[in-house]
């Protein structure tokens, strides 16, 4: 997971700093100071976290305090990795991994030249899981089997799947991490269209202009001119950021709407063409396929306009009450995503 650094150091009390702060206790040898090299990658998910880490030459100890209240796997990569838990001990190495509860403030020994792939889940994220699995709410302090046998079984299953997570998610980092830097967060975006909004809207203020014009017309550019100019210009604008919030977000809710929609149809459409036994498929020729694909995108999208007219027409306060599964929807609590899957 080199693409995803958190933190790389040669220096011991940068390190043991760093990991203070993560809620962990660092132990190292004096004499393996100058051996150390801590390389610790890793990618945040929502309630997870999956990362590498290893400490070059040094041999290591860290200990997870009662400050935090999480899980964790933690799976040999290579040399050795020892996990004290408690009164229980467990060798991680191909064949073995071990699993470690917050409560009983874990050990994992790193030997010189060793790493490890280790994986954190929150302790709310568990609870939650398993009371939605069980039908009932979890009552008891959770506590699973330190060792986890890799070789076979469930355990085998479990890595696998933890490494096809994080293959994924390096494959997902390669692919996003440019558009990610030169991404413009939403707010921003939105605050800079409503800005654009009202200055246009004072260019074109007649009544303004003609105000601003008779405050100038003594031909008077001092201190107190050029305040009264600018509250006369900051009073307008501001009266006129409620009627651009409205207009640029409704803009913006109608174009995320319909583009959703868009896709939803396309989709459809696409899996309709292939279906078998129907007309299309690959025997279609590639010209008569482009303008085919044309027009239903015109037909999408004058489809998605007219929703998004009729939906304008019932106004956006029908909106707020509307339900699923019979329940009110909370907007506040929801993301873009989660509003445009409804």
């Amino acid at each position: 997971m080199e693409r995803f650094p958190v933190f790389h150091s040669r220096d011991p009390d940068e390190t043991c700093a760093f990991l203070v702060e993560k809620q962990f206790r660092f132990d190292m040898a004096p004499r393996h100071r100058r051996e150390l090299g801590a390389q610790l990658n890793g990618v945040y998910l929502p309630s997870m976290y999956l990362g590498y880490i290893e400490y070059g030459g040094a041999a290591v100890a860290t200990t997870a305090t009662s400050g935090r209240s999480d899980y964790w796997i933690q799976i040999s990569l290579r040399g050795d990795i020892e996990v004290a838990a408690g009164r229980e001990i467990i060798g991680c190495d191909r064949g073995h991994a071990a699993l470690t509860s917050p409560k009983r403030e874990p050990t994992v020994r790193s030997g010189p030249g060793s790493a490890r792939f280790h994986v954190s889940l929150t302790e709310a994220a568990l609870i939650r899981q398993l009371a939605a699995l069980l039908g009932e709410p979890i009552v008891s302090p959770l506590e699973f089997a330190s060792e986890i046998p890799t070789a076979a079984g469930y355990g085998r299953s479990l890595v696998e799947a933890l490494y096809l997570a994080a293959a994924d998610v390096q494959r997902a980092g390669d692919a996003s991490t440019d558009r990610a830097r030169h991404a413009v967060p939403l707010q921003d975006r939105l605050g800079g269209a409503i800005r654009a909004d009202v200055e246009t809207a004072l260019k074109g203020d007649t009544q303004l202009g003609e105000q601003i014009a008779q405050l100038l017309s003594a031909r008077r550019f001092d201190d107190t001119t050029r305040a009264q100019v600018v509250r006369l210009i900051n009073n307008r604008a501001q009266q006129l950021v409620p009627t651009a919030a409205r207009r640029v977000i409704q803009d913006w809710t109608q174009t995320a709407f319909a583009a959703h929609r868009s896709r939803n149809e396309v989709a459809s459409g696409t899996h309709g063409e292939s279906a078998p036994g129907s007309n299309g498929g690959a025997s279609r020729p590639a010209s008569s396929f482009g303008t085919s694909a044309s027009a239903a995108s015109t037909t999408v999208s004058a489809k998605a306009a007219a929703a998004d007219r009729a939906e304008s027409a019932v106004g956006l306060a029908t909106r707020a009450t509307s339900r699923v599964s019979g329940r009110p929807v909370d907007y506040r609590k929801l993301s873009d995503e989660q509003i445009l899957e409804l």
